[in-house]
């Protein structure tokens, strides 16, 4: 996938879409596959990495906040 293509894609108003934008626009590298995977997979992800961030004292920027305001990613948000 070109990269104007996924810009255009990541043209969201969440904060999330607004930092995938501006990361990719900063030159970062990526790739886009044609499948797609279970929302569990992806929160099980993100889970490792917000641990990895926390032993390394980075502070997750607005990772809290959603877990909290997320109903359905409740249970899976909390460490483990």
């Amino acid at each position: 996938m070109e990269r104007h293509v996924l810009e255009s894609l990541l043209a969201g108003d969440d904060e999330a879409s607004a930092a995938a934008l501006a990361a990719l626009r900063s030159g970062v590298t990526y790739r886009v596959f044609d499948t797609t995977h279970p929302a569990e997979r992806h929160a099980g992800v993100f889970k490792l990495r917000l641990r990895r961030m926390r032993l390394h004292g980075v502070d997750p920027l607005g990772w809290n906040e959603w877990c909290g305001s997320s109903a359905s990613m409740a249970g899976r948000c909390a460490e483990g």
